[in-house]
Parts: structure tokens; C-alpha cells; sequence
């Protein structure tokens, strides 16, 4: 019996690490631009940011430039202006929904997790101290809950980082010249002298990613555990 309640009690802890460290990470991987690197080589006269290094996240573009005196170096600028969407033509929207959808889906995939952290540990921690309040199995059924809550989140999650690289990739080729952001919408020149490099907050999206199923499968086997350890039952 003691050993069982050593395994309930460690797995559910090891779930909610897995949960908070997901969402420091993923937090974190959001306000960062270190998303894409473009290496840019000197080109001649700058006329515009896109000609100059620069690192990209999932809301803005910073000018990392060190090699070349620019009005550009240091400043940072939106990926989608808000409200500005309109703007451009037909052609490049889908470049603009795939932005916008990789943002919403993370910072739902982040609210979500915090609030299953907050229910399933309020009603695991009720259900251990006042087991007499609950049905037998209420703990279990919670932890049940919380591990198929935090899969569905996984998936919204990974399904973010799919479409960012199908937003990579079709910047490539959907035009529209005033989106500047896109590759697209650079000269031959600019495209030819322009190294791309994945961002280091690549690995730690799907680091969180991870976070998130492995948080979900230590409460799914906590899960098929008895109901939590009772004071009243020592």
C-alpha cells in the first residue's frame, strides 16, 4: 500500500514539474525572436532592414546587424501590423492566418495548461486531505481528466509548430511586395546573400511540446492508480 502511494503521490509530482517548466518555456518562447537568423552578407547601399542580419520570432523581427552603420540596427518590427492585414492582397492572407493562428494556438495551448494545473491539483489535493467528501474514486477520475486535458493541449501545441514551418515555407512564394517580412518580397540579391539558421527557440518549442505529453502520461499511469493517499486509511 505504501509503495502504491509513493508511485500516486510521485507521478502526479512529476506531472505538474513537467506542466510548470512547459509553461516557463513556452512563455518564453513566445515573446522571443530568436525563432529564424538571417545572415545577411554586405550587399552595398541599405535601403531597408531586409538587407541587414536580423533575428525573427513569432511577433517581430530584430536587426542583430554588428558589421554594417545602420538607422536599422537595433529596431525591431512587427510581423503583422495589426489591423493592417486588409492591406495586402489576396494572394499573401493565408501567410497572415498561419501567423496569427501560431500565436492564438500557443497562448491558448498556455492558458489552458495553467488551468488544468489549478483544477486538477485543487480537486487531487481536496480529495486527499477530505477523502470522505468525495466519491471513491474522484481522484482517480481526476488525474483521468487532467492526462486526456493535457494531451488534447499537446496537440494544439504541436499543431502550432506544424504550421509555422508551413508558414516558412510558403513565404517563399506567395507575393506580395509591401509584406517584406516574407522572403518573397525580397530582390534576387537580398534572397542570394541571405543564410538562413533555425532560431535556438526551435529546440525549445518542442522541448515544451514534450513537456506537455510527458506531463500527461505520468497523470494517465497516476491515473490507473487507487484513489489518493488518506491520512484515514494509515
Amino acid at each position: 500500500m505504501r509503495s502504491r502511494r509513493a508511485a500516486w503521490i510521485g507521478l502526479n509530482t512529476a506531472s505538474y514539474i513537467c506542466e510548470v517548466i512547459f509553461l516557463g518555456l513556452a512563455m518564453a518562447v513566445q515573446i522571443s525572436p530568436d525563432w529564424a537568423l538571417y545572415d545577411v552578407t554586405y550587399i552595398g547601399s541599405v535601403n531597408d532592414y531586409n538587407q541587414l542580419s536580423r533575428s525573427r520570432g513569432l511577433w517581430k523581427q530584430c536587426v542583430t546587424n554588428e558589421m554594417v552603420s545602420s538607422s536599422y540596427n537595433g529596431q525591431c518590427y512587427a510581423l503583422e501590423p495589426f489591423g493592417q492585414s486588409s492591406t495586402y492582397n489576396a494572394v499573401v492572407q493565408p501567410i497572415l492566418s498561419m501567423r496569427t493562428a501560431i500565436n492564438a494556438l500557443q497562448i491558448i495551448t498556455i492558458i489552458l495548461v495553467f488551468i488544468i494545473i489549478v483544477i486538477t491539483c485543487v480537486f487531487l489535493i481536496l480529495t486527499w486531505k477530505r477523502p470522505e467528501k468525495f466519491k471513491p474514486r474522484t481522484g482517480q477520475y481526476t488525474a483521468l481528466g487532467g492526462g486526456s486535458a493535457l494531451w488534447f493541449t499537446g496537440l494544439i501545441y504541436f499543431i502550432s509548430l506544424l504550421i509555422y514551418y508551413e508558414d516558412m515555407s510558403q513565404e517563399n512564394y506567395r507575393l506580395d511586395s509591401t509584406l517584406t517580412s516574407a522572403r518573397s518580397a525580397w530582390s534576387v540579391l537580398v534572397r542570394e546573400n541571405t543564410i538562413y539558421l533555425p532560431g535556438g527557440m526551435i529546440p525549445m518549442a518542442w522541448s515544451a511540446c514534450v513537456l506537455i505529453y510527458a506531463g500527461s502520461f505520468f497523470q494517465l499511469i497516476a491515473s490507473a492508480l487507487q484513489q489518493p493517499p488518506s491520512e484515514l486509511t494509515q
